[in-house]
C-alpha cells in the first residue's frame, strides 16, 4: 500500500512510495516466498481420519472382542471408508462455527480444538434422542472426535501454546501413535 505523508521537517508530501509496515518482509526480497501455510482444510481432513480410526479401534477395544476390532470385517471398514467422504465436508461447516464460537468466547485453542472434535464426535449420539441405548460405540466415537481434536490442533502447529506445552503436546502425540 502506497503512503504519500509528508517528509519529516518539510511539510511537502513524499512521493516515493512505501511499503505498510505490517508488510516489511516483502520489502527487501520481493521473490522471496512468505512463511508456509498449510491450508486449514488439511489439518481437518487429516483430523477426521484419525478420528474415524480411532473409533473403529476403540470401539473393538472397549467391545471386548479378542482381536482388537471387534466384529468389523473389512467390507464394513470399506463401506466406513466410503461414507466418511461424505461425513467430512459435512462436518466442516459446524465445525468452523464451533471453533469461530470458542474464539469468540476466548476457549484456548488447544482446549477449544480437543473439545470440537469430541462434540463433533458426539453427532453419534443423536439415535438416543429417539429411544436409543447408549452403547460402547457412541463412546468411542466421542474419545475418536477427542483424538481427532487433538490431531487437528497438532497438525497446526499447536496454536496459542508456549514451547514448552508444544513439547508435552509432542510427547503426547507420541504416546497415541
Amino acid at each position: 500500500m502506497t503512503d504519500f505523508t509528508p517528509t519529516p521537517g518539510t511539510g511537502q508530501p513524499s512521493f516515493e512510495p512505501r511499503l505498510d509496515p505490517t508488510l516489511s518482509g516483502i520489502a527487501e526480497d520481493p521473490t522471496a516466498a512468505g512463511p508456509a501455510s498449510v491450508p486449514i482444510i488439511w489439518p481437518f481432513i487429516k483430523a477426521c481420519i484419525v478420528a474415524f480410526a480411532m473409533s473403529i479401534a476403540i470401539g473393538g477395544l472397549l467391545s471386548g472382542v479378542s482381536g482388537g476390532l471387534g466384529d468389523f470385517k473389512i467390507m464394513q471398514y470399506i463401506a466406513g471408508a466410503m461414507a466418511a467422504q461424505m461425513v467430512v465436508p459435512m462436518m466442516a461447516i459446524p465445525a468452523w462455527v464451533l471453533g469461530r464460537l470458542s474464539a469468540l468466547v476466548g476457549v484456548p485453542r488447544g482446549y477449544a480444538d480437543i473439545g470440537i472434535g469430541g462434540l463433533l464426535g458426539s453427532i453419534m449420539l443423536l439415535p438416543l434422542l429417539h429411544g436409543a441405548h447408549f452403547t460402547t460405540q457412541h463412546a468411542a466415537f466421542i474419545l475418536g472426535g477427542l483424538t481427532g481434536g487433538f490431531a487437528f490442533w497438532r497438525a497446526q502447529g499447536y496454536p496459542g501454546t508456549s514451547a514448552r506445552a508444544a513439547k508435552v503436546a509432542d510427547a503426547a502425540g507420541r504416546v497415541l501413535r
